[in-house]
């Protein structure tokens, strides 16, 4: 009884932690030893995965409870946020049965068991993609890792700290965790303060964040974020399929031709058959772009569009800035005529690899990313969703900018900065300086080696293991 006591506070207390860890809450640094709690009730026990896989769904549960989160979305569905933490619970679940399993704790085998937790999280490519990583998408110094490592070294980190903490208490170590938590602390607030923040100058580009779909509500919105300086405008995913039916846009080139309006980007659906696909283009004075078609439909879309199979940019037209322009004005750099944009809609930019072809295309200088995340009532879903945008603008040395229909529309630069961000349940137009252009990035030339490199880590491990056993039998035997 007090084994099953003590697995049930391990539960309790992990989901507990990583709910208040993660977005959209304001305490990343409780993930750090978020799993602490579980990973001492489980060594040794039968049922680590199942608790691990509880602690998980229980997060889910607590942040569309109302106890932790307010509930801002009124139309949000919450099987969405347990179908994410559940998603996620899949990878705890493999780290906490590997853990579980060790006939000794050290910590050589915490960093291989964080080197498991990578490729669990690589798992969750195949349909809905996890990484511990999101809790510190605003922590620099984590995030000053993605352009070397790419997601998959930020999330090892954080998986290593957990495990090497619960190392040290379980071996009673107790002022080896302090000394390294302290240093972990440390490490991260000096980071964050010698931050010298992003380039000034730029462009001025807007995030759209609205649920309305007829084209009058757009086209004023629009004109208002010209007005304010902004010279391309990103709207939702799907903003345009009102007004653009079986794939005519013409009352969208139209509209974008009418002076006062400067470019947008917009998504809706070709008339392509049997099935139609979920299309990207910028419009501008010019005409329409080349057509973007999302390759990663999500969830039940797969129904009603088909996906696309290229990588496209295009050049997105900007306004010239005007003398007479209102405050605030944009930034004279913005006298630029255009700027060469990879296109991405909402699920692509959870997949490293999609983003990071079109990134790749050449002359590249920013990712626009038309999004209808699924409405969730605290708007953990959406959240969670934008906490990608840190780790892919670093990740490919590229500006971002997204904009939902309900929540957390961002503009992030090449650093993965958050320069502007919308509010959950809120109908607004964010904008800020971007500096287009593209950095390279280890990422984004080597792709995902780092999700090698820990596969590497763990079959050497492996090997190690089971050399190690025929010695030490035979050492036995000798005896």
């Amino acid at each position: 009884m007090r084994k099953f006591a003590f697995s049930v506070v391990g539960v309790v207390a992990t989901a507990l932690l990583l709910v208040l860890a993660m977005p959209p809450s304001r305490a990343p640094w409780l993930a750090w030893g978020a799993f602490v709690p579980l990973l001492l009730s489980v060594r040794g026990r039968r049922f680590a995965m199942v608790s691990a896989f509880a602690a998980c769904l229980l997060a889910g549960v607590l942040a569309e409870s109302g106890l932790v989160y307010p509930r801002l979305v009124e139309a949000g569905d919450p099987r969405w946020t347990y179908l994410g933490y559940g998603d996620f619970g899949i990878v705890a679940a493999i780290v906490a049965t590997v853990w579980s399993v060790q006939r000794e704790t050290t910590a050589r085998t915490a960093l291989v068991v964080a080197a498991v937790a990578v490729l669990g999280e690589a798992l969750t490519l195949v349909y809905l993609p996890a990484h511990l990583a999101l809790t510190q998408s605003r922590e620099p110094a984590v995030v000053g890792l993605a352009p070397w490592t790419g997601i998959w070294g930020a999330s090892y980190v954080v998986w290593a700290v957990n495990l090497l903490l619960a190392t040290w208490i379980e071996r009673r170590e107790f002022r080896r965790a302090a000394v390294g938590a302290a240093a972990l602390a440390v490490t991260l607030v000096a980071v964050r303060l010698a931050d010298g923040g992003p380039e000034p100058g730029g462009v001025r580009i807007a995030a759209m964040q609205t649920d309305r779909g007829e084209l009058g509500a757009l086209a004023n919105r629009n004109a208002k974020a010209g007005a304010a300086g902004a010279t391309l405008v990103v709207w939702p995913e799907l903003s345009g399929m009102a007004s653009a039916r079986r794939g005519d846009a013409s009352a969208l080139i139209a509209l974008a031709r009418t002076p006062g309006q400067p470019p947008f980007v917009t998504s809706f659906q070709s008339a392509d058959a049997p099935l139609p696909k979920n299309v990207a283009a910028v419009f501008s004075a010019a005409g329409e772009s080349r057509r973007y078609a999302k390759r990663r439909p999500f969830g039940s879309e797969v129904l009603i569009h088909a996906p696309g199979d290229e990588a496209v940019a295009v050049d997105a037209a900007l306004v010239e800035s005007l003398a007479a322009a209102p405050t605030p004005a944009p930034s004279a750099s913005s006298r630029r005529r255009s700027v060469h944009a990879a296109l991405a809609i909402c699920f692509d930019s959870c997949f490293p690899w999609i983003v990071r072809e079109g990134a790749s295309l050449d002359g590249v200088e920013v990712l626009l990313v038309p999004t209808h995340d699924p409405d969730t009532p605290s708007g953990s879903i959406q959240t969670v969703h934008a906490a990608f945008m840190p780790f892919r603008a670093a990740e490919l040395g590229l500006p971002i900018v997204r904009a939902d229909v309900t929540a957390r529309s961002q503009i992030v630069d090449a650093d993965g900065r958050v320069l502007a961000e919308a509010g959950i349940g809120t109908d607004e137009c964010i904008a800020a300086d971007i500096v287009p252009g593209r950095r390279w990035t280890l990422a984004r030339a080597a792709g995902d080696w780092f999700v090698v490199a820990c596969g590497v880590a763990v079959a050497a491990a492996i090997v190690h293991r089971r050399r190690r056993k025929p010695a030490a039998a035979a050492g036995r035997v000798h005896e």
